[in-house]
């Protein structure tokens, strides 16, 4: 299951079905009882093309808020934030298809009446459009929160470092590593196969991770694999030159300082055994 949450409304089957009964009241209102006549069912068609458009662009006001700012930034911001854009462009859409209708039809503005009584029936049904929507975001966001309770956690074996590999994340395994370094400010693993992998930890807390008896931290810069090593010289001031195998991007010799050396020959000894 991706991590990411994605809501799917499913409305597309229930919302005309809720257009047509809100057009159905919204005429009982103001006619104060059904008829069943062409004058009513012109009325009861136009409504519902106006609500329809209406009920698009809020559905993509709504769509829009869910991926630029969801619920969980900070809900009453949202909500506010929906109920304002919702009712001033669903509003707007209304008052200029009734407009542009009636103004067909008659040649005449629509009387003051018509906003006056309507209106406010149809903010309410905005504030139930919204509601619906509201509730069928949190209902599949529990879902999803209750799916991704249940998936087991990946677990990575104990002898694993988990890297990327270009765009793929990879686990890596300890047996299958030559050498940490740092380039760039970046953390980088170079594996026995020439690989470099990218990791989200630094030198010192894959010194902790690594087991102590196949890797040692060399510098600064390095974290060597036991396998590496080659050779060693001694150098002036008691420092240890190492000669390791070819390996990609890895200087042919690495130079332990005097503080170092008796660690690092310490290190061989157990390596040895």
């Amino acid at each position: 299951m991706e991590n990411k949450f994605e809501i799917k409304y499913r409305d597309k089957v229930f919302f005309p079905v809720f257009i047509i009964v809100m057009g159905v009241i919204n005429l009982y209102i103001a006619y104060g009882e059904f008829y069943l006549n062409k004058k009513y069912l012109t009325g009861l068609l136009l409504d519902s093309f106006e609500v329809t458009c209406a009920w698009l662009a809020v559905r993509y006001i709504i769509h829009y808020l869910d991926q630029k700012y969801p619920y969980q930034q900070n809900f009453i911001r949202r909500i506010l934030l929906q109920l304002l854009l919702t009712s001033v462009v669903a509003l707007a859409i209304l008052i200029f298809f009734t407009e542009s209708i009636n103004y067909l039809i008659t040649n005449k503005p629509v009387p003051r009446e018509v906003y006056t009584h309507h209106l406010w029936v149809f903010e309410i049904w905005l504030l139930v459009m919204n509601s619906i929507y509201v509730t069928l975001y949190f209902i599949q966001w529990s879902s999803f929160l209750a799916k991704k309770k249940q998936e087991p956690e990946l677990e990575l074996p104990k002898a694993a470092l988990l890297t990327k590999l270009g765009n793929k994340s990879t686990v890596l395994s300890f047996a299958d590593i030559c050498y940490c370094t740092i380039a760039s400010d970046l953390t980088l693993i170079y594996s026995t196969k020439g690989e470099s992998h990218l990791i989200e930890k630094s030198l010192e807390q894959l010194e902790q991770i690594l087991p102590p008896d196949q890797f040692f931290r060399a510098n600064r810069q390095f974290i060597i694999h036991r396998n590496l090593v080659q050779a060693i010289e001694r150098i002036e001031n008691g420092k240890i030159n190492i000669l390791v195998k070819p390996c990609p991007k890895l200087p042919e010799v690495i130079t332990i300082s005097r503080a170092k050396a008796p660690a690092f020959k310490e290190w061989l000894k157990l390596a040895a055994v």
